[in-house]
This record gives structure tokens, sequence and C-alpha cells, in this order.
């Protein structure tokens, strides 16, 4: 079993946080397998729900897959695909969001400060909190497992912020400290398809966006209008 050694305070974790985010950025194509796993409560080790999630990156384009929804960027257009109600929403994106998200790294550097880092040889694992309790972010504490060797995040535990309901086994409403873990296995290839935005949307003779192919009768909500 490793042991695990707690690191000096003085260890600048936001260059951690640079490499990492660095990485995820300057890597070409790569896909990462998540297996997501609720617990009620924190200090549970059964999770109520697990599903599992595809993420995508090949040069300039990035895609999702989580649930029945797909997220698909390319370049500064995004489309947001529903496949429970039949709908893509597309939108042009402006820069980072205020919003961290579970893939965006860097931006953890804003709102969170290390409270505590253990590492051995193999990894290392930082456990940050919530600079300020009133900032509109729905996890207060995060861990974050990273690989030493090839600075990737291999697991994240996220610790929500609010109490959140569940359902008993009786049927009644139970409300919880719950924690999201999403465990993340790296692979350095892409072998799927890389679709353009034309292959979803393409203008019609009238200018207007209009939906192709297998997404003919989806319903197009435009947001850039």
């Amino acid at each position: 079993m490793a042991s695990f050694s707690v690191v000096a305070q003085d260890t600048n974790t936001d260059e951690v946080l640079q490499t990492v985010s660095d990485f995820y950025q300057n890597t070409n194509a790569y896909a990462i397998t998540m297996k997501y796993n609720v617990y009620k409560n924190d200090n549970e080790i059964k999770p109520v729900e697990s599903y599992n999630g595809v993420y995508l990156k090949k040069n300039k384009y990035s895609k999702l897959q989580l649930l029945n929804s797909e997220v698909i960027q390319v370049v500064n257009t995004q489309l947001i695909i529903d496949h429970t109600n039949k709908a893509i929403s597309y939108n042009k994106t402006l820069g980072e969001t205020q919003v961290v998200n579970t893939l965006d790294f860097k931006n953890y550097l804003k709102f969170y400060k290390t409270i505590c880092v253990e590492e051995d040889q193999e990894k290392m694992v930082l456990h940050l909190q919530l600079k300020n309790n009133k900032t509109p972010i729905p996890y207060y504490k995060v861990i974050l497992h990273i690989d030493q060797k090839e600075h990737f995040v291999t697991k994240q535990e996220l610790f929500f912020s609010s109490k959140l309901p569940f359902e008993s086994s009786d049927g009644k409403k139970e409300w919880g400290n719950a924690k999201l873990c999403i465990e993340m296995e790296l692979q350095k290839s892409v072998n799927q398809e890389v679709l353009q935005i034309s292959d979803y949307v393409t203008p019609n003779p009238n200018g207007h966006k209009q939906l192709t192919g297998k997404y003919k009768n989806y319903q197009l909500v435009d947001l850039t209008k």
C-alpha cells in the first residue's frame, strides 16, 4: 500500500493546478472515460446513483457525452443535444465562463484555496476549500487525485454546499450532505470520427439555420438570436 506524506504549507499548489490545466489544454487529442458515483452523505461508501460519461478532444473539437445528452464544442460554437426531448441548442461561446466545471481545473485557482496536500511518488492529492462561502458554486470542498508523472486527474471528489433531497426506500424525501465522485481514465488517442457543426446544422435557402441528417426531426433552439 502506498504511503502518503503531508506536503509543507509553502508547496505551490497553484503551479500544480496550472500544470494540470496545461496538460488538458495543450494535448491535442485524448479521451476520458468517466464514472460518476453519487453518495447521499459524504461519509457513505455505497453510492445511491451511478452513471458513465465520455469526454473527447481532438484539436479544436470536443464532445462530452453524459446520460442522454451531448455537449459539442467546435472553436467558438457550442451545441447541446438533448436526446430525451429531441432538441438541439445552438450558441456562440465568448471565452471563459465564471462557472467551475469538472474539467476546467484552471478555474479552481480563482475560487478555491488549498487546505491540505498529500503525495507519494505516483500520486498527489489536493484538498481544496471554497475561499468565499457566498460564491454561487455548488461544491464547498473539492479533492483532486493527480497522477504525478503525466499530470492528469484520476479522480475528483466534490462535496455539495447545500443538502440535496433523496428518496428513501419507503418513498419519503430525505436530505443528505451529498458527495459526487468522478473516476477518470485517460486514453491518449481518439478513434471516434470527428464531426463538424455542418454535420448538425446548416443554413437553408433563406439563410436560417436548419438541422440536418439524423437530427432533422429534432427541435432547433437558436440562442444567438
